[in-house]
């Protein structure tokens, strides 16, 4: 975690590293920012130029030409929507959606997952998804987090009403980035202790 108190030296550290990468946007999770001065010492810590803090995760502006605007934070602080636009106008905006589940019970996971898709916000894209009507103006052009979650461990028979139509799209729509990919030459894996 960015913010443990017994892991300061750490979190400067990858802070440091992060910052290297020359990065615009992160997108993080576990990161128990639930006061202000935490969130104060890792806008210091990330150099940030905006960001958005919640207790669980967070998302932020590592660059002035890249704006962040919160939309929409639900489910126990664990989900954050955001559009991120351009002040020049040089990229068209979109919504960004940054989720951390809980880690913890297989009961709290399920009950996450459960709640999140009952929330008015996901009722509305996957009615949308399954009838082919245009998706609302706020759906979320790019999802990232930290799901803590595996389809092998879920019951298939509990699996209902996901249409057909709607694997399509979620599968033409969206990438999952866990894929295995090579590190670039010059990319450099974070290595607690190591020096960056």
């Amino acid at each position: 975690s960015l913010s443990k108190p017994s892991k300061v030296p750490t979190s400067q550290s990858f802070s440091r590293f992060l910052t290297s990468q020359h990065l615009d946007i992160l997108s993080l999770q576990e990161i128990h920012a639930q006061s202000e001065f935490i969130q104060q010492r890792l806008d210091m810590q990330l150099k940030t130029y905006q960001s958005i803090w919640i207790s669980h995760c967070g998302i932020v502006s590592l660059s002035p030409q890249v704006n962040i605007e919160s939309l929409y934070v639900f489910i126990d602080d664990r989900v954050i929507l955001c559009r991120v636009s351009q002040p020049n106008n040089t990229f068209p905006s979109f919504t960004f959606m940054n989720i951390y589940a809980p880690a913890t019970q297989h009961a709290q996971r399920y009950a996450f997952h459960a709640n999140l898709l009952q929330s008015s916000y996901f009722q509305t894209l996957l009615s949308n998804m399954t009838t082919d009507t245009p998706l609302p103006s706020l759906h979320p052009d790019t999802i990232l987090g930290d799901f803590n979650y595996d389809f092998k461990h879920f019951p298939s028979h509990l699996i209902k009403d996901f249409s057909a139509s709607a694997l399509e799209f979620i599968s033409s729509s969206y990438t999952n980035m866990l894929s295995p990919v090579p590190l670039l030459d010059n990319d450099k894996p974070f290595v607690p202790n190591a020096t960056n």
